[in-house]
């Protein structure tokens, strides 16, 4: 998905807004994977802090594509990131070495996952057009939801006695089967995004003059039935 999300970026033109953004996430999305992939032989700062940071910029960046998608005056910044992640890495820091609580690191990325979740859905319901891009999203984050409020849940009734943070167990496998479910979901939808923005700005140049904005001749001639 990564190596798809980087020939569209290259490929598609820059009006369609929103690509760069996707891509990113995609990057952390796959650079979490190789380190969660490699936690027995690297160190617990790396496949441990650096894998969840990363992971937690997935849907900060799938948010910010889809603000950039629909209003080309929405880009996210280094600043915006530091004081997004810093708070975020400070709590999950703190429930690692200091306070060693597996419990408080899951909830938290969870909350994190739902908030960001809740903000997209509302772009896509207020902003987007209901197409089928739009609906493959939609599902994925709704599906989002549901398994991180039932993680909470789980955490809630004290399902995760004496585990640790990626020792199986019911409520942690359903979250980990999501995630395999849902991201390449939420990537597949972008593309489809950015493939409809991309077959509407062709129909528009095929219909419309680009200087004045009228219907061009091919398209009046199509009109009056010449």
């Amino acid at each position: 998905m990564c190596l798809v999300m980087v020939v569209l970026y290259r490929t598609y033109p820059r009006s369609i807004r929103g690509l760069r953004e996707w891509l990113w996430a995609s990057l952390a999305a796959t650079v979490t994977a190789g380190l969660l992939l490699g936690r027995n032989v690297l160190p617990d700062w790396l496949s441990i802090i650096v894998a969840n940071l990363t992971l937690k910029l997935t849907p900060v960046f799938m948010y910010a594509g889809l603000q950039h998608y629909v209003d080309e005056t929405k880009k996210i910044s280094v600043a915006t990131l530091a004081w997004v992640l810093i708070p975020y890495v400070a709590w999950f820091a703190w429930f690692t070495y200091i306070d060693q609580r597996v419990d408080m690191r899951i909830a938290a990325m969870c909350v994190y996952t739902i908030v960001f979740s809740i903000l997209s859905l509302r772009v896509l319901f207020s902003r987007v057009q209901n197409t089928a891009g739009r609906n493959v999203m939609v599902a994925a984050f709704f599906l989002i939801l549901a398994t991180r409020g039932y993680r909470l849940l789980s955490l809630a009734f004290d399902m995760d006695a004496g585990l640790e943070l990626f020792q199986a167990n019911a409520p942690q496998m359903v979250l980990l089967g999501a995630a395999v479910i849902t991201i390449p979901l939420i990537t597949i939808g972008s593309i489809m995004l950015a493939s409809e923005k991309l077959r509407e700005r062709l129909e528009y140049m095929s219909r419309y003059d680009e200087l004045t904005g009228c219907l061009n001749k091919a398209t009046c001639d199509i009109v009056t039935g010449k």
